[in-house]
């Protein structure tokens, strides 16, 4: 992720303006997973029509697994959401490396 200060430019066509991170909520909680939320958004999006779907594209290294992956329209920002939920395979003391976008 690339962040920016408040007073450099942000990138014309789209920008991630959060994240957030949690405990999976699902009815098996053993699989020791965890959601992420990225939020984007710009002006890109106003642009977009509301029957479009987007798709979350992500990958992972070898060190995790992606479980679930789904696009989310936020009507309040007119930006995007996308969910992924992830799992570390055998080594919690190795990082996952994810890389994820938004395709139509």
């Amino acid at each position: 992720m690339i962040w920016h200060e408040d007073a450099e430019k942000w990138p014309p066509l789209r920008s991630l303006t959060q994240t957030s991170s949690g405990l999976s909520y699902q009815k098996k909680s053993d699989d020791n997973s965890i959601s992420l939320i990225v939020a984007f958004e710009g002006p890109v999006f106003k642009k977009l029509s509301e029957q479009i779907q987007l798709e979350g594209v992500v990958s992972v290294h070898d060190n995790g697994k992606l479980l679930d992956t789904k696009a989310i329209r936020n009507d309040a920002t007119v930006g995007w959401r996308m969910i992924l939920r992830v799992r570390c395979n055998e080594d919690n003391n190795k990082p996952v490396e994810l890389r994820g976008f938004l395709y139509f």
